[in-house]
Formats: structure tokens, sequence, C-alpha cells
């Protein structure tokens, strides 16, 4: 996955699945 190119959502999205 490139961090570099990450939108708001799927920042959301995978910091929503690591700190569930």
């Amino acid at each position: 996955m490139s961090f570099k190119q990450i939108t708001a959502s799927e920042l959301n999205h995978i910091t929503g699945l690591k700190f569930k």
C-alpha cells in the first residue's frame, strides 16, 4: 500500500482497523 498516495478515508479506515 502506498502511504504517499493515501486518502483521508483510507487513513481513517486503516486507523479504525488498527485501533478497533
